[in-house]
């Protein structure tokens, strides 16, 4: 007769959820700690970060234009992991058609093709993205802040937004929806 460990029997999707609100847990309150105070003043240039600017940042990039349609807000996305362009994924764009973002044009740039020196916001999407952009620019320290601060509470308690890459399209729409929440306020701060 086998024997089942515990673990064993805990389904996959169910363990990813728990490792992903642990790790929220975790690095939400490190994040209140070490980030600067959010700036109020009307925001001009916006950079949005992900890991391959394949999904999120991509989509933050093209629903914040086409939500604001001011013309005098510079918005762009990039990744830190890009060694050359690459497309969207398909569920990535077929999640973006039900926002309205067509995706199909985009392909993923590096953070060394955006000129974050000019940025008002720098906005990654997860804790250990936020750790990676200070390492690399700590000269921009005070316009780095993760997305999920333009979240309401409590849904902000959860700062980090996760990837979906790999995952069904159901993951990306719940990904995307959580985004655009974000972006809906965020644009209320980009209006001119």
């Amino acid at each position: 007769m086998m024997q089942f460990s515990i673990k064993e029997r805990i389904p996959k999707k169910l363990k990813t959820n728990l490792k992903y609100c642990l790790r929220n847990i975790l690095d939400c309150p490190r994040y209140l700690i070490k980030r600067s105070p959010l700036p109020g003043n009307t925001f001009k240039n916006i950079v949005f970060v992900c890991q391959g600017n394949i999904c999120r940042s991509a989509f933050a990039e093209f629903y914040l234009r086409d939500k604001t349609k001011n013309p005098s807000l510079q918005v762009t996305s990039c990744g830190l992991n890009v060694n050359r362009p690459m497309p969207s994924p398909d569920s990535a764009v077929k999640a973006g058609l039900i926002f309205g973002v067509d995706l199909k044009s985009h392909f993923s740039k590096s953070c060394a093709s955006c000129d974050l020196s000019i940025a008002d916001l720098i906005l990654p999407m997860e804790y250990a993205q936020y750790l990676q952009m200070l390492e690399k620019f700590p000269e921009y320290k005070h316009k780095i802040f993760l997305l999920a601060d333009f979240l309401p509470w409590p849904q902000r308690a959860m700062c980090n937004i996760y990837d979906p890459y790999g995952k069904d399209e159901n993951a990306f729409i719940r990904c995307f929806k959580r985004i655009r929440t974000a972006l809906d306020r965020l644009a209320l701060k980009c209006e001119a």
